[in-house]
């Protein structure tokens, strides 16, 4: 698979199409979402999804990680029983990014 445009990802919705772009320069459009079809409150929701996705695959990746090696939290260096809730609190924040909370 290719590498994609790193993130992170901002949605701009200033104009009719909605346009996610990356927030560090260069700011190039990584998608658009028209302005035709459908409602304005399920294009702005689609662009949310699509701008967390940089941050939802680096959670999962550190998911995947963190439940198959034996280490001390990537967070905050405590002993690895206490990584699950650190974990949660990296997959929570990028599903709310996604949900657009």
């Amino acid at each position: 698979m290719a590498d994609h445009t790193p993130g992170p990802w901002v949605v701009n919705d200033e104009l009719k199409n909605i346009r996610i772009k990356r927030l560090k320069p260069p700011n190039y459009c990584v998608a658009i979402i028209p302005g035709v079809g459908l409602s304005l409150v399920k294009r702005k929701a689609n662009a949310q999804l699509i701008a967390a996705a940089p941050e939802l695959l680096a959670a999962l990746e550190g998911a995947v990680a963190r439940i198959t090696d034996d280490h001390e939290c990537m967070d905050c260096g405590n002993p690895v029983s206490h990584d699950a809730d650190c974990l949660a609190v990296t997959l929570g924040a990028a599903i709310a990014k996604a949900k657009g909370t």
